[in-house]
């Protein structure tokens, strides 16, 4: 007798599924599942039925189990081992929102200089301009892939600050996403709901993710963090088109062993004027031989990933334009301000903050007093992320 695996025949199941065989999918799916991991029928500790299972992973409710969908049994397929005891001690899941509203070309720097209607005619921008509903507008993560952002120790102080990742030191110039483990690949799992080419490993400084612990209770942890990542828009790969969002900010509130996740949150902040920058290069010359290249840079008014509720078994919050987030009221028995643990990140990425900068107005102010001069800096965009 031939030897099937477990993970063969899940994708199997997956495949039945979406060929709309969903009675004889959903019954090898709860098959393979219940023989790895759940006997006695039960999943996630409860008595279910087929259909139970397979709502519980069909989260838009479309009859079919999509790629991001997929992710949410990933970590029931993946034999437990030391390194991954932590990762999937929970069995709760947290639905996820996605928020998205395209980039406004008007904001584009050739819109000042009225050259819109020119650069629109370039069909590089034809990748940007068809960007305008995300991958998908729900989804859901295992808790297990969330603790990928706590520290190493929970023996730590509020205001301790930590790597998420090391960024390369060259990374390779590449069409297409490489392969990624650990916390960039959930990073890479959670921007692909937007698209399905992000990249981590950022061509250019700022470059990486920090994380800071902004509170603590006896029991959970506040954290905020910050990483950097672009897009590569053109299914050609000899011209891409690198979208590059000013930075991602987020915020996570977990339990400290990793079972129960209260909040989540990342988002392109758009309190700036400009929050993007692009580049791509165009055929130019008679013979289409020689190549140009643009950069642009312009503003996104949402790009953001958000939950509803607390994480739970089976979740039962749906997205929906009158979602809105439910922000935790703990009480903290020691914290810092948002504002600050804000600051703490930006110093991890850029010396040059260890140097307090003021706006112009309290620039001046602050120069009348000490009668000092004031150096001012004129910029495109700013100075302290991407969209400069």
């Amino acid at each position: 007798m031939t030897h099937v695996s477990p993970k063969t025949l899940l994708c199997k199941a997956i495949v039945l599924i979406n060929s709309h065989r969903v009675f004889v999918g959903v019954s090898l799916l709860v098959a393979v599942l219940s023989f790895i991991y759940y006997p006695s029928s039960e999943f996630l500790g409860e008595t279910v039925n087929e259909v139970e299972l397979f709502d519980h992973f069909d989260v838009d409710k479309d009859g079919e189990i999509n790629r991001a969908e997929f992710w949410s049994l990933v970590p029931h397929l993946q034999k437990p081992t030391t390194e991954r005891t932590r990762a999937i001690a929970s069995t709760e899941y947290l639905r996820i929102c996605c928020g998205f509203v395209p980039l406004d070309v008007h904001t584009l720097r050739s819109a000042e200089l009225d050259q819109l209607e020119f650069l629109l005619n370039d069909t590089s921008l034809e990748a940007l301009l068809s960007w305008t509903k995300p991958e998908t507008n729900q989804f859901q993560v295992h808790v297990g892939d969330l603790t990928t952002f706590l520290p190493a120790s929970r023996d730590i102080e509020v205001g301790y600050v930590w790597s998420l990742y090391t960024p390369e030191s060259s990374p390779p110039l590449r069409a297409d996403p490489p392969h990624t483990e650990g916390i960039q690949a959930v990073l890479i799992r959670l921007l692909s709901s937007f698209h399905s080419k992000p990249f981590l490993q950022t061509r250019f400084q700022p470059r990486g993710g920090f994380a800071i612990l902004r509170a603590r209770s006896s029991t959970k942890l506040d954290i905020t963090f910050r990483f950097h990542a672009e897009f590569q828009l053109n299914d050609n790969s000899k011209q891409p088109f690198w979208f590059t969002p000013s930075q991602f900010a987020g915020r996570l509130v977990i339990e400290a062993d990793g079972s129960h996740v209260d909040f989540f949150h990342v988002t392109v902040p758009s309190d700036k004027s400009l929050n993007v920058d692009m580049e791509w290069t165009s055929d130019t010359g008679i013979d289409g031989n020689d190549e140009t290249l643009t950069v642009e840079i312009g503003y996104m008014k949402q790009m953001e990933l958000s939950s509803l509720e607390p994480s739970s078994t089976f979740p039962r919050a749906s997205c929906g334009k009158e979602s809105s987030m439910t922000i935790p009221n703990i009480q903290w028995e020691q914290e810092i301000s948002h504002h600050t643990a804000e600051l703490q990140l930006q110093k991890a990425f850029f010396p040059f903050k260890q140097v307090e900068y003021y706006n112009i107005s309290e620039a001046l102010s602050r120069a009348a007093v000490e009668k000092k001069y004031v150096h001012s800096i004129v910029l495109w965009g700013a100075l302290d992320d991407q969209s400069c």
